[in-house]
């Protein structure tokens, strides 16, 4: 998808370069809070928590990407 954003979105290369930017930052971040709450969830009540969690993230991320479509 983002290999094809010079075509879709018929940007300047300047403007690539900050959308990828962007893309990579929040990528990252996410990353991280991830991580941040797995460990957490963890520590606090084991490998079920961070399966409920990961479940959860899961079926919300489905129903947006369904609702938008």
């Amino acid at each position: 998808m983002v290999s094809n954003q010079s075509l879709v979105y018929a940007l300047n290369p300047n403007a690539r370069a900050r959308l990828n930017t962007v893309l990579m930052g929040s990528m990252f971040l996410g990353g991280a809070i991830g991580s941040d709450v797995a460990i957490a969830d963890w520590t606090n009540a084991g490998w079920l928590a961070v399966a409920a969690v990961g479940g959860l993230v899961s079926a919300v991320a489905v129903a947006l990407q369904v609702r938008r479509s």
